[in-house]
């Protein structure tokens, strides 16, 4: 779940503000992550994402996954560019 967050986060609308739709983040830290449930192969994983700084270098986001509805996993996410 983690290492999917800078990813799927620096899809859309991130990519317009830094008006580059070429670019693509990695994967450069955590903090005040919380698991709270489980996800097992079959699971739908709805992925929310709320940008808290954008700039040319990193992007750090608000995260929170869901499944059936149910809080799984929350934390912030920053991803830099590559």
């Amino acid at each position: 779940m983690i290492r999917s967050y800078p990813q799927e986060s620096g899809n859309g609308k991130s990519r317009e503000i830094l008006a580059d739709p070429e670019l693509l983040f990695g994967f450069s830290g955590i903090n005040n992550v919380k698991f709270r449930g489980s996800v097992e192969p079959g699971c739908e994983l709805l992925m929310i994402a709320k940008a808290k700084k954008l700039s040319s270098r990193i992007a750090a986001f608000e995260t929170q996954g869901f499944v059936d509805g149910t809080l799984v996993f929350e934390g912030d996410v920053t991803g830099l560019v590559l």
